[in-house]
């Protein structure tokens, strides 16, 4: 009998640890994931000159046969696959947090050349990486918007001049036609315009983003190589001179707008090293030679951090060489499955990017070299860097002191980091058809709707108003920089809002009937975020499914 009632006690204490040990595991994943979103954030502020102007969903658009922009992106839902792709590719890059890999504009100035090889030019270490570059990405690097000079419709075109320097311009709003000042060499442009489309029965505005033009020497007229409809929509061009991609082994030119790609897995730019100190006239004035770069992040799984190795001289003993990584458990090929049962096969494995057989990657950040556990130190035949991948510990060879790192790995549980952003500048759209870029106010209800992949995102608001008072009158007030967080919940066929009336009506202690927004002046965004999820194990239909945590900053792009 004794041994019976110690039976049913012990096995009453057993059940107890399974569920306590998953939420001793869960507990320690969301420190880890706080961890890691707040080291992502705290990046960022020491680098806000380098912000993209805004982190975009993008995926297969199968009405229109390309590869885009997907404004209607939710991003809040993980589970469901983005749209039919073609054949060959492989859904895990448009899938999750994955869906939203597009880089926007993301900035720096042409920095010091390098000291190393100049061939190199000025070297520059993308925020995000890997980079993507298989059949639907690319990179693309330009300017400032340059300066319009002028622009005319069909009569009096022949009579508009050439532009007085290299950075201005003239087009014509009727055909398209863009006069530059001849350069004795070949040069590209990106422009992105809105043009009035009446092919439906009602005009509407379309946006025309990011297109090339090609412009060969000596040559003074060019063409919007896109669309233009009934004509583009006065006033909302934005010319940008483009950066001529050079093969990583071919000679820097005369010409400063041109790069190279260095390293396409460590996200290695190289500039041309004659940019460096130029000069350009934008249309904000006289500024140093900035480069705007749009380009794919191959893989948010891919989880990057950055560590600097002691100094020599604080060095003694061969710990102090040992990086502490915040997640243990790195995956290794031929030891580590995949989260379906497929087996690992490193960083990188599937088409339509090739294969990157590496279970660890660390790129110094000062020359873009990398290094794996199968490179050696390139004065020594030791290797470069070991790897304990339990507890997620690298170990650098002593020659690599005072240097920093960017490490890349992947870790079980399927981690990701992903960054998101809200827009820089949103342009005013008049009807309910939005880009991307855009806003629409709705005069009847006070709301300033936006896409749906901006949902959770802040934006500040410079705008009048005018209020009524009990009196009789009005009192008219203005506002500059009220921030909102756009909605998660929807109206008008899928698009998120924000209620500025309301909050108007709260603060005035009025109703929404006595209020009236006068002037709307600029709306940009003003939140840069970090999401972290992961899966855990579990019962039932909660085994493998995602955890998240987000965290959420006001932060926007340095400005000289």
């Amino acid at each position: 009998m004794a041994i019976v009632v110690f039976l049913v006690g012990i096995m009453s204490v057993i059940r107890m640890f399974p569920p306590g040990f998953l939420v001793v595991k869960h507990s320690e994943n969301i420190t880890l994931a706080n961890r890691l979103a707040q080291a992502e954030l705290e990046r960022w502020k020491g680098v806000a000159a380098n912000l993209p102007g805004g982190i975009l969903p993008w995926g297969w658009d199968e009405a229109a046969g390309v590869y885009t922009v997907l404004p209607d992106t939710d991003p809040e839902n993980l589970r469901e696959p983005g749209p039919p792709l073609p054949s060959g590719f492989n859904p895990h890059y448009y899938t999750d947090v994955n869906k939203f890999r597009h880089i926007y504009a993301e900035a720096t100035k042409i920095p010091v050349p390098s000291p190393v090889n100049w061939d190199y030019g000025s070297i520059y270490v993308l925020s995000f990486s890997p980079i993507a570059l298989g059949l639907d990405d690319s990179v693309l690097v330009y300017s400032g918007p340059m300066r319009r000079a002028g622009w005319s419709t069909y009569a009096g075109w022949e009579d508009v001049p050439s532009p007085r320097s290299y950075h201005h311009y003239y087009i014509n709003y009727d055909t398209g036609e863009i006069k530059l000042r001849p350069a004795p060499y070949r040069r590209q442009f990106v422009i992105t315009y809105s043009y009035w489309d009446d092919s439906a029965g009602q005009p509407r505005l379309v946006p025309a983003l990011n297109q090339p033009i090609e412009v060969p020497a000596n040559v003074k007229v060019a063409e919007a190589p896109g669309p233009i409809g009934m004509g583009i929509e006065r006033g909302s061009d934005s010319l940008h001179r483009g950066f001529v991609q050079l093969d990583p082994a071919g000679q820097w030119g005369a010409d400063p707008y041109e790069f190279k790609i260095l390293d396409l897995y460590a996200g290695v730019l190289g500039f041309n090293p004659n940019g460096y100190g130029y000069e350009e006239y934008t249309a904000r004035g006289r500024v140093p030679l900035t480069a705007y770069i749009d380009y794919n992040v191959l893989d948010w799984h891919i989880i990057r951090e950055d560590r600097k190795i002691p100094d020599p001289d604080h060095i003694t003993s061969p710990t102090d060489l040992d990086v502490k990584l915040t997640l243990g458990f790195i995956k290794k090929r031929g030891e580590t499955n995949e989260f379906d049962g497929t087996p690992y096969r490193g960083l990188a494995g599937s088409a339509p990017y090739g294969y990157l057989p590496y279970d660890v990657l660390a790129v110094d950040l000062e020359t873009g070299e990398w290094y794996s556990e199968q490179s050696p130190e390139p004065s020594t035949d030791e290797p470069a860097l070991q790897v304990n991948y339990k507890d997620g510990i690298v170990h650098f060879h002593p020659n690599f002191a005072g240097r920093t790192f960017r490490i890349y790995y992947r870790a079980e549980d399927d981690w990701a980091v992903q960054v998101f952003k809200a827009y820089d500048i949103y342009r005013r759209s008049y009807n309910r058809a939005l880009d991307h870029r855009q806003y629409y106010y709705h005069k009847d209800n006070g709301r300033l709707y936006f896409k749906r992949c901006y949902a959770g995102s802040i934006v500040a608001v410079d705008y009048s108003y005018r209020v009524a008072l009990s009196g009789g009158g009005y009192g008219d007030h203005t506002v500059a920089g009220d921030s909102f967080q756009i909605s998660q919940a929807t109206d008008l066929g899928g698009l998120c809002y924000i209620d500025m009336l309301a909050r108007i009506a709260d603060l005035q202690g009025v109703a929404k009937s006595d209020l009236a927004i006068t002037r709307i002046t600029k709306v940009y965004g003003v939140s840069v975020g970090a999401r972290v999820i992961w899966r855990e194990g579990g019962r039932g239909f909660q085994a493998g499914r995602w955890k998240k945590v987000d965290l959420q900053t006001y932060l926007t792009r340095a400005q000289d």
